[in-house]
């Protein structure tokens, strides 16, 4: 019961700043006549010149509240598709996963990604490549310890079994920090085996 809440809050509130976004371009970009953006509709401001006389509001078209009621619609069936693709095909658990490695107390937060890499040299056939990657952000510097990057790639593997179809597992394991004018990580990218990782943890 606990997860179908937070997976119901987490989709509406990826739809209401998702179907905000969209809704505030579209109004700076339209309402021309009142110059007013979504949060200036809603608690009823206008952004005026200083120092300027007093000039009669305008309307805002009736039309502009239409088309922003169906941007929130399109942002909601969005993320409810999304649901459904990470629900469903290849990427059934991959959400799962996140989670599960976002859980753990040394990850700060993880995503996982998956795909493949074809090459072909003159004369050869075409080779195809498929795999999965694990990028790991952790909250203490442990870059270097392969028995972690193991144990986490036992944790993708366990919730997305898909990955031991994959001919190869990485996984990056990043520390560090970003106060957007400055940022300094150190990484590191373990290849790994996926049939080998369950049973050797």
């Amino acid at each position: 019961m606990t997860d179908n809440v937070g997976t119901f809050l987490s989709y509406l509130i990826g739809t209401l700043v998702f179907g905000s976004y969209l809704a505030i371009g579209y109004l700076l970009v339209f309402n021309r006549a009142t110059r007013q953006s979504l949060h200036d509709l809603v608690v009823g401001t206008y952004v005026v010149r200083q120092n300027t006389e007093k000039q009669p509001v305008g309307e805002v078209w009736k039309g502009h509240f239409v088309v922003v009621a169906l941007l929130v619609l399109s942002a909601a069936s969005l993320s409810f598709f999304t649901r459904d693709l990470f629900q469903s095909g290849p990427f059934k658990g991959m959400d799962v996963v996140q989670e599960r490695l976002s859980d753990e107390t040394l990850v700060s937060h993880a995503t996982i990604t998956v795909g493949f890499s074809t090459f072909k040299q003159l004369g050869a056939e075409t080779n195809q490549n498929r795999f999965v990657t694990a990028q790991i952000y952790l909250n203490d510097n442990r870059t270097q310890d392969e028995a972690l990057a193991r144990q986490l790639a036992a944790i993708v593997v366990e919730h997305y079994p898909q990955a031991q179809d994959k001919d190869v597992m990485l996984v990056t394991l990043s520390h560090g920090y970003s106060i957007g004018i400055w940022s300094q990580w150190s990484s590191k990218t373990y290849q790994i085996e996926p049939g080998e990782v369950l049973g050797g943890s």
